[in-house]
């Protein structure tokens, strides 16, 4: 069984972590409802779950995690509030341009395109080169925002890459969930906790 979220969490360098003992299971993947987490800590609630298929298969599941409940996209995106995107990998062999390709165009459709203004063009270009390894089934990769810390991006427990005052950034990252492109609508719907089939 894939490694529960307390397993990842519980590496980070800057945060204590503390679980509830209620937990969900989608794939393998053990989704825990509630998590304090940060310095100081914040506690964050699982907002929705749902699974996203990538070069034709079922490639990871995503979580995100919001102080409280919000089915607005838009508000998630205007809030300064702590949030944490997990991806759970639930297929082998994911090279790193693989997923940097399909990040980048995620970021990129959802944010206007590389001639967009608005676009950070110079922390996706860092993203795009912390993402220098490949991913199987059971790794996880996790991007937290803190209003205090900015963005950490996590690999497997491990804190990989840092970026100070970044909620812009954040919202690039959270628009290839909830933004007008998302992998489906229906991922859209679930991550914001509404029924798939409405």
């Amino acid at each position: 069984m894939i490694k529960k979220l307390a397993l990842l969490l519980s590496c980070f360098c800057f945060a204590n972590v503390v679980f509830a003992d209620s937990v969900t299971e989608v794939l393998g993947v053990s989704l825990p409802y509630e998590l304090n987490i940060g310095t100081p800590q914040e506690k964050l609630t699982l907002n929705g779950h749902a699974v996203a298929t990538l070069w034709g298969t079922q490639a990871f599941v995503g979580a995100l995690y919001t102080p409280q409940n919000e089915k607005r996209a838009e508000m998630l995106i205007l809030n300064d509030q702590p949030l944490l995107m997990m991806y759970y990998f639930v297929r082998d062999d994911i090279s790193a341009q693989m997923l940097s390709q399909a990040l980048t165009e995620a970021i990129l459709i959802n944010s206007g395109g590389w001639e967009d203004k608005k676009l950070d063009k110079a922390r996706l270009l860092e993203l795009k080169a912390a993402i220098d390894r490949s991913y199987n089934a059971g790794d996880t990769l996790g991007f937290y925002y803190s209003p205090t810390n900015g963005v950490t991006m996590i690999v497997n427990g491990k804190e990989t890459k840092h970026w100070p005052h970044a909620k812009s950034f954040y919202n690039m990252l959270l628009r290839t969930w909830i933004g007008p492109y998302p992998p489906t609508r229906a991922f859209k719907r679930a991550i914001l906790n509404f029924p798939v089939n409405a």
